[in-house]
């Protein structure tokens, strides 16, 4: 009865054994799996992960196998900078100016400057700052039906963009009505192609929305200064006077300076102390689109000896692009000198109210710092030209015109154009 007994416990406990290698527990054996938080699950382990976890019965035979255990709420997400996701395929989106009359609308089709646009989609990443963009209606993109204009398009938000939807990659600009013409562009925005195949991007296009009168950016001083000042007289810099009357047809509320310090190594020599009008921050930064067109001023005169003009060098006018890479280090400066304005159309300025308008393109009559004293300044190529208008950091405008003392007056200052496109020598 003894060695029954003793098989049976023999047999007992290799069934126990047994029971451990595969996995399980007999029902009176004590649990030995790892505690759970009540807040995460555990997955049944997978075949792949390896061998089943086993107790530290059998250490030397089994491996030991730590579980992981997944949330129940999977953590947020964050979106990939846009650094790290954008690819860009070297191919520019057209730059583009459009022309729009008040009240009016026209349609907007974008473009490369090579290549087809086949594979490719649109994106709007911004939104003019008067006017509404549209995707076309279906009726209209699909059979050239009315009405054009489709959903409006609006709410892009920094980091978001709107795909272009219309065919022939093209949206609709519809002007409010009533419509008030400035001096100032209607707006701007910006597009990118996104590639269908990898979603790799182009380099930006910009959209310029223009008045028929091509306005870009100007200052007509209807209800102050605008912010002009006047340097290079005693005081470094100092606000300009301004004036709340007419004066003829070309001077109505307008601003004037007066010489205030005279710079001349001999009677009759030219005053070496010369005094300009500087632009406001509105006429600074990217107006590349104006390349093509003018920049153009009132100016008049109400006192000083115009018959001793300072010398012909003397520039007029001067662009200057303070982050553009000059011929020695850099900056860029263009100027248009006296002597060029006698030999253009525009004449001399005899202190007699007059319109001066200067082409803005390579052939205009400009000049380029050479950032050598002993060397003249040279003509500038079509990229310096572009360069400048695509990073204006200063504009100055002449009001220290004789050998001796003036007050001088501008009015209606404005860079202007109508031309269609934009050369692909564009600078971000």
């Amino acid at each position: 009865m003894s060695s029954l007994l003793c098989i049976l416990i023999v047999v007992v406990c290799l069934a126990n054994q047994a029971l451990y290698v595969h996995g399980a527990s007999p029902s009176a054996a004590p649990s030995r799996s790892p505690t759970v938080s009540p807040t995460s699950a555990k997955p049944s382990p997978s075949p792949t992960r390896g061998p089943t976890a086993s107790p530290t019965l059998f250490p030397t035979r089994f491996p030991t196998y730590t579980p992981t255990y997944i949330p129940t709420s999977a953590p947020t997400v964050a979106p990939l900078p846009t650094a790290v996701v954008i690819q860009r395929t070297g191919i520019l989106t057209q730059h583009q100016l459009i022309v729009v009359k008040p009240s009016g609308d026209t349609l907007i089709k974008f473009k490369f400057y090579d290549g087809s646009t086949t594979d490719y989609k649109f994106a709007i990443q911004n939104l003019p700052a008067s006017g509404s963009l549209y995707q076309l209606s279906q009726v209209f993109s699909n059979y050239g039906y009315e009405p054009k204009n489709g959903p409006a398009i609006t709410n892009i938000k920094d980091g978001s963009e709107v795909i272009v939807t219309g065919s022939q990659n093209r949206v609709f600009y519809r002007r409010p009505n009533p419509d008030v013409v400035t001096n100032q562009k209607w707006g701007a925005f910006d597009v990118i192609g996104i590639r269908s195949t990898d979603g790799n991007r182009t380099e930006f296009g910009t959209i310029t929305l223009v008045p028929p009168t091509g306005a870009i950016v100007g200052s007509n001083f209807l209800l102050n200064t605008e912010d002009w000042t006047i340097t290079g007289n005693k005081a470094s810099v100092v606000t300009p006077t301004y004036e709340r009357y007419s004066r003829g047809a070309l001077l109505n509320y307008y601003i004037t300076g007066t010489d205030d310090v005279i710079n001349v190594a001999a009677a009759a020599q030219p005053d070496r102390s010369l005094w300009y009008f500087e632009a406001p921050s509105k006429f600074f930064g990217n107006h590349g689109i104006s390349y093509g067109g003018t920049i153009r001023f009132n100016i008049a005169a109400f006192s000083g000896d115009f018959s001793k003009l300072n010398d012909p060098s003397v520039n007029v006018i001067e662009l200057h692009c303070a982050t553009c890479e000059g011929p020695v280090g850099k900056g860029i400066t263009l100027g248009y000198t006296i002597d060029q304005l006698r030999r253009s159309p525009n004449g001399a300025f005899d202190g007699k109210p007059k319109t001066i308008s200067i082409a803005l393109n390579e052939h205009g009559g400009w000049m380029k710092d050479s950032q050598n004293v002993l060397l003249p300044w040279t003509k500038p190529s079509k990229c310096d030209i572009i360069q400048v208008l695509s990073r204006l950091s200063k504009i100055k405008i002449l009001g220290d015109w004789t050998t001796w003392y003036e007050t001088v007056a501008i009015d209606d200052i404005q860079i202007s154009n109508t031309e269609g496109e934009f050369s692909v020598l564009v600078i971000e």
